[in-house]
């Protein structure tokens, strides 16, 4: 089972989204600002193990 988070933090507040795939993850950074963000992170799950270089590649890829 695949599991992405994508923590989003501005001046104001902490957002936590949960994706099961990166395809939702793309259609949702399509509909943000992410310049109103001070901090963005992702995080990839593979059955409940946190993947560090999967989540290093994905916030390269979308949060550069």
């Amino acid at each position: 089972m695949i599991e992405v988070f994508l923590i989003l933090e501005n001046e104001h507040n902490i957002e936590h989204h949960q994706f099961n795939s990166s395809e939702e993850l793309e259609k949702y950074l399509t509909t943000i600002k992410q310049k109103e963000y001070c901090r963005k992170n992702i995080l990839f799950y593979i059955d409940n193990e946190l993947n560090y270089e999967m989540s290093k590649i994905y916030k390269n890829r979308y949060l550069a």
